[in-house]
């Protein structure tokens, strides 16, 4: 008897998908392809976050969300930041 749910093939990989094939990415574009994704799963969790106030809530509350969404975005102020620099050596 065959099983009809098979989920790997003979040589382990899963039928229906193609092989990944490894692409020559240079930085910039994995920069792109990276935070296009990753913005639009921010994006999502960030309209989530703004149809909390429809619950019942304190100000304190509303406060402290709004209070770690600043810094979160301070955190990513300081990351871009950190990494410019110069390849040129000055005093």
């Amino acid at each position: 008897m065959t099983d009809t749910f098979t989920t790997h093939t003979d040589d382990g990989k899963q039928p229906g998908k193609p092989p990944r094939v490894k692409r020559m990415e240079s930085r910039d574009q994995i920069f792109v392809r990276l935070s296009l994704a990753r913005m639009a799963r921010l994006q999502r969790q960030v309209k989530l976050i703004c149809n909390l106030p429809a619950y019942t809530h304190s100000e304190a509350q509303a406060a402290k969300i709004v209070e770690e969404m600043q810094r979160l975005t301070r955190q990513v102020e300081t990351a871009f930041a950190l990494h410019k620099h110069s390849d040129t050596f000055t005093f």
